[in-house]
């Protein structure tokens, strides 16, 4: 699976899109840390799934969450999981409400992460909580 990850901590984006490479089930994950660069490779490329952040600080004009039914409008195909150390049932609710197929919190394991994302790729959506 092809997975585009924007998050706004450099050194836990560069490190996680390394790690999920090594896994079998992920042929590409790309690092993104800025909205502009987003969206550039977001229209370039064919991408399974999209991991956000819900708090890009500084790094895009919007939150995570915001974003989510602006790239469906874009890519309707894609999925959206949102990655967030913010473990609160308003975040995870607005992004069920905006189209995200699931909620993903960051203290899980790399190898609990690859196989909900595989899930994923083969179609298994959240729908209400708890989330992953």
């Amino acid at each position: 699976m092809k997975i585009l990850l924007f998050d706004d901590h450099r050194i836990f984006g560069e490190s996680l899109s390394k790690l999920l490479e090594d896994w079998d089930e992920i042929s590409i994950c790309r690092y993104v840390s800025n909205e502009t660069e987003f969206w550039n490779i977001l229209s370039v490329d064919e991408w399974d799934i999209v991991l956000l952040d819900v708090n890009l600080r500084e790094q895009s004009k919007s939150s995570g969450i915001d974003l989510i039914e602006t790239i469906y409008s874009k890519k309707p195909k894609i999925k959206v999981v949102m990655l967030s150390s913010y473990d609160m049932p308003v975040y995870r609710q607005e992004a069920l409400k905006k189209g995200a197929v699931s909620y993903i919190d960051k203290s899980a394991s790399a190898d609990e992460l690859v196989k909900k994302l595989t899930a994923i790729s083969k179609g298994h959506k959240s729908t209400t909580p708890p989330l992953y």
